[in-house]
């Protein structure tokens, strides 16, 4: 835990030293992002006996972001993760459960319009995939996390992004747990291209 926390800070301290050193200045582009997943949670032997026990997952991820450098933006997020169902009894229950954080994002390639990045979150919610059940609330976790993703634009603001994360869960009494999203999405950049 405390060698996660010191990477995410030694991290953030780089990009806001590298920032001070670029030829794009701070805010030089606005980026908003929207994507969307479906996961599917089927328990292989609880569903041979009882058929139609799925768990059904959407996670939908709103970010906006901001550049600090020409390689570096900074942002926040807002995860939305609805679900329907259970993959242990039959049921048609509904949840929605959050996930909020910040992030910085180091975009591998700076000297094109495209991009494909890795991504250093911090995320605080209420969603625990915690052991072998279904997701439940539960509220206070922190879920450090690191993504991997690529943005490919069609029109000078507009872009198709894919990306995945693993998320990993900090909860209070339980022992520390992760788990995997994807997104498909669309991204908008404000203020235009990369200079």
């Amino acid at each position: 835990m405390k060698s996660v926390l010191s990477a995410l800070v030694l991290f953030l301290c780089a990009t806001f030293v590298l920032s001070g050193q670029a030829d794009q200045s701070i805010g030089d582009r606005f980026i908003l992002s929207s994507s969307a997943a479906y996961l599917p949670h089927i328990n292989p032997e609880i569903n041979r006996t009882y058929k139609g026990t799925v768990l059904h997952q959407i996670f939908w991820d709103k970010k906006a972001m901001v550049s600090i450098h020409r390689s570096f933006y900074g942002g926040i997020r807002w995860l939305s993760i609805f679900t329907k169902g259970n993959s242990f009894v039959y049921n048609k229950e509904k949840e929605h459960y959050y996930i909020v954080g910040a992030f910085t994002e180091f975009d591998v390639l700076p000297q094109y319009q495209h991009r494909a990045y890795v991504r250093l979150a911090w995320n605080y919610g209420n969603y625990c995939l915690c052991g072998e059940e279904d997701p439940y609330k539960q509220d206070g976790l922190h879920y450090p996390s690191i993504a991997i993703g690529a943005e490919y634009y069609f029109t000078k603001q507009l872009a198709i992004s894919v990306e995945g994360e693993n998320l990993l869960t900090l909860p209070r009494s339980l022992k520390a747990d992760n788990f995997v999203s994807y997104g498909i999405g669309l991204n908008y950049s404000i203020s235009g291209a990369k200079k």
